[in-house]
């Protein structure tokens, strides 16, 4: 964090400095928008105090049921149980179907006891990018789990060759797949078992794990796009080519400044 920070301290211009962005100063509805005068008091909305209880013990539900899976519910004593998508075989519910919801639950809790309505939510600021960055990272995950499913026999043989001759590509590929699967627990779990198959120890994986955090590389992650959805100025956007956006070298900047240092403290401590 430290290597990213520095490498982005200097970076750009400043907004007095930036012809972008004050091409765009030259709009006057864009200039009243960044105006902090022109925004006015922040009024605190009756229930909010509410809403922000139900949302802490919603967050607070989820860690407690990720730091300790044996609250999750067990069905399978249930008559006709058959495991799907949100229960796995043993009839525990799975946690990312649960994440789904208590969070859910939040929503409706927080629309019926703190004020607000459905058609309210939707006109939300915050809700306009939550969707939009939601439709679209669909497509793209889709087409990622697609493909890795029809292709994983060969992925696996070819990578196997590679690894036993150049190790270190092993990252190479952690980080690639993880571009695809746009997430990092999927991508952990599909090659750091292939990994120990290979013959790679495991404080070599262990040192080379932050490469899973590929996902900033197509910008396409709901976070990224919220992001860009957030900067009023408009400096942090995607690029004409797509790939040049404002994620990408701050982003392989410390991935790789985190592998290497994962790589340096599993040869001095191991």
């Amino acid at each position: 964090m430290i290597v990213g920070i520095i490498f982005v301290y200097k970076r750009g211009k400043e907004l007095d400095k930036d012809p972008e962005f004050l091409e765009r100063m030259k709009d006057p509805a864009f200039a009243k928008n960044l105006d902090s005068e022109t925004q006015g008091t922040i009024s605190i909305k009756p229930g909010a105090v509410k809403s922000l209880i139900i949302f802490g013990i919603a967050v607070l539900s989820i860690v407690l049921l990720g730091a300790f899976p044996g609250l999750l519910p067990n069905f399978s004593g249930a008559e006709g149980f058959k495991p799907n998508f949100a229960v796995n075989d043993s009839g525990q519910v799975q946690m990312p179907a649960m994440i789904m919801m208590v969070m859910l639950a939040a929503t409706g809790l927080i629309i019926l006891f703190a004020n607000t309505t459905a058609a309210q939510v939707t006109k939300a600021s915050l809700f306009a990018s939550a969707a939009s960055a939601t439709i679209a990272v669909f497509g793209v995950v889709w087409m990622s789990s697609s493909f890795m499913d029809h292709n994983f026999v060969v992925i696996k043989d070819t990578l196997g060759e590679l690894v036993n001759k150049f190790p270190w590509l092993f990252a190479l590929a952690l980080f690639v797949l993880s571009i695809l699967l746009f997430s990092q627990a999927a991508t952990t779990k599909a090659l750091m078992p292939l990994g120990l198959t290979l013959g790679l120890s495991p404080a070599f994986l262990l040192g080379i794990f932050p490469a899973v955090n590929g996902h900033f590389f197509i910008p396409g992650y709901p976070t990224l796009l919220a992001a860009i959805q957030f900067d009023r100025t408009g400096t942090t956007r995607i690029g004409k080519y797509v790939l040049n956006h404002s994620f990408m070298l701050p982003g392989i900047v410390t991935t790789v400044a985190s592998v290497v240092a994962g790589l340096l403290l599993q040869l001095v401590l191991i």
